[in-house]
């Protein structure tokens, strides 16, 4: 049976008997009983060895980049979505390609953009962020 239950942005989530984690009551999701996945992946670039994150990432040379991507169902960072699928990469204005591994960045400044596709086929914005690749940093 239930032991509890909370109300989170408008959905009731409850703790059941033998559960290690949460659910959501059907009855409270958006499409009447039905679960819907409407929020977008989050998408980020994480660097292996990063030396500074704010307006700027900056990495020393050789660091691996990847694109790391969370997916949400029904409101930003409750990672309960039916999850990314795809993660798609533009470094310096390319085209954008399907992102599936991580990547190395040459020395000098970059500008990234980068977006994901979940399974429910909702797409994230495009994320704009600048990376500066130097063999000084430590």
């Amino acid at each position: 049976g239930a032991r509890g239950g909370t109300f989170n942005n408008g959905s009731l989530w409850l703790a059941v008997d033998g559960s290690t984690s949460p659910y959501l009551d059907a009855a409270e999701t958006p499409a009447g009983g039905s679960f819907a996945d409407v929020e977008p992946p989050r998408v980020s670039v994480v660097a292996s060895t990063p030396s500074g994150m704010g307006a700027i990432l900056y990495a020393g040379a050789g660091s691996q980049f990847y694109l790391s991507a969370v997916d949400d169902a029904y409101a930003v960072g409750d990672g309960l979505g039916t999850g990314p699928v795809q993660t798609f990469l533009s470094i310096d204005g390319s085209s954008f390609t399907l992102q599936t591994s991580s990547f190395t960045l040459p020395e000098g400044s970059h500008a990234l953009q980068f977006y994901g596709l979940d399974a429910a086929s909702n797409a994230s914005a495009v994320v704009s962020t600048n990376v500066a690749v130097a063999f000084n940093f430590v």
